[in-house]
């Protein structure tokens, strides 16, 4: 059982399931994962003048880090 560890950008299990990684995993961190895990720069590709018809977010999920992160809030 292998889960993602967003803080370190890499896939991690416990010595409970595995005391090392296998040979694959350690090749998907070191190589895949900083491409996934860097930060990407948020933009839309909503013209500006069509951005007034978006309806408002009222989710009680959104601008809270309680519930969940947003890298361009």
């Amino acid at each position: 059982m292998y889960w993602l560890l967003p803080e370190r950008g890499r896939f991690i299990t416990s010595t409970h399931y595995r005391n090392r990684y296998p040979r694959w995993l350690e090749r998907f961190n070191q190589r895949v994962m900083p491409a996934i895990a860097e930060e990407p720069v948020w933009d839309t590709g909503v013209p500006e003048r069509f951005r007034s018809l978006a309806r408002p977010d009222v989710s009680r999920h959104t601008n809270t880090t309680a519930f969940t992160r947003h890298s361009h809030t």
